[in-house]
């Protein structure tokens, strides 16, 4: 639309000029997420190892529009409105990484491109593969994507989420309301409420675990409770109905190699459905489900946990020609 809440961010991650490089690598952020992983990408794609033969990746981050790093740029002026998704439709997502890819295009001639995508970043990715197709791509990793309203408020909200186009549509809910609703501030510090952007917010216990973990810019992941809002749930839920109709239609989104890696452990989606569901994407898939590992298998509380999941992805890769 041209307003600037519409607009995406690419980071780039590059090597100097000359380096022998084995490739890039797009990386799709998840809802309220950005790229706070270098112990990852560093190890899968950003340093070489000359002794192992592994070449290095350039790596470009893909902040779609109102997630990631265009808060900290200013492009989101409602906190309560970080990932949210105006029109209610993937397919505005599907130019802008038509525009990174033509910016990775332009910037150098690499043999081999990977997509990268966690949780809703997979809904992201793969709606645009569905439109565009995988001619672009060499292969993929999805990290907990976000294939099934999982845990998010049990089954009744997940109805609900489900059916917010049609209550969209009959003019019950609008594209700026929240069905989940917003956090009330407790009552024990109501008298001294947190203010930002003009607007309160609720300190999220669970975004403040992570933190304490694996620190990260508060700009550009949030560390304040986020609704869902109608234009997401309404935009997510549309691509998993269009996952389902290639199921049905005996049609792959991908003949790519991928790796789907999740966790039984994951207290946001349920690892049963994004297994069974990742089954829907293409033929050359390979699944891989931890025990102990967080929603982001990268992001867990014990690092030995996080390594597994570094050293399975890296295994995979080295399979299959990537390393």
């Amino acid at each position: 639309t041209g307003e600037a809440v519409d607009a995406a961010v690419l980071q780039c991650f590059r090597h100097p000029e000359g380096a022998e490089l084995a490739g890039a690598v797009i990386w799709v952020i998840g809802r309220n997420d950005c790229f706070m992983h270098p112990h990852v990408a560093g190890r899968l794609f950003l340093d070489a190892d000359a002794e192992g033969g592994r070449k290095a990746y350039d790596v470009y981050i893909m902040n779609y529009s109102a997630d990631g790093a265009t808060r900290s740029r200013g492009l989101v002026p409602n906190p309560l409105f970080n990932s949210h998704c105006r029109s209610g439709n993937f397919d505005d997502y599907v130019s802008q990484i038509e525009q990174a890819l033509k910016v990775i295009a332009e910037t150098r001639d690499y043999d081999t491109l990977m997509g990268y995508a966690h949780s809703t970043g997979g809904p992201v990715l793969l709606n645009y593969l569905i439109e565009r197709g995988d001619n672009d791509f060499d292969g993929f990793v999805f990290n907990s994507p976000f294939l099934d309203w999982g845990h998010v408020g049990g089954d009744i909200v997940e109805v609900a989420l489900e059916s917010v186009g049609f209550l969209e549509k009959v003019h019950l809910l609008g594209m700026d309301n929240t069905p989940a609703g917003v956090s009330s501030t407790p009552e024990q510090i109501a008298d001294t409420p947190v203010t930002y952007l003009g607007t309160e917010v609720v300190p999220s216990a669970w975004s403040s675990k992570i933190w304490s973990h694996y620190e990260f810019p508060w700009g550009s992941r949030p560390l304040y409770d986020v609704p869902v809002t109608v234009g997401f749930a309404k935009g997510v839920t549309d691509v998993h109905r269009k996952i389902e109709e290639c199921r049905k239609k005996k049609r792959a989104i991908t003949s790519r190699p991928f790796l789907v890696i999740t966790s039984r452990g994951d207290d946001v989606l349920k690892a049963s459905e994004t297994t069974s569901r990742a089954d829907w994407i293409g033929p050359g898939r390979c699944e891989v489900e931890l025990h102990h590992n967080g929603h982001d298998v990268f992001l867990s509380q014990d690092v030995r946990d996080t390594e597994l999941a570094i050293k399975t992805v890296e295994a995979w890769m080295k399979c299959y020609g990537f390393h």
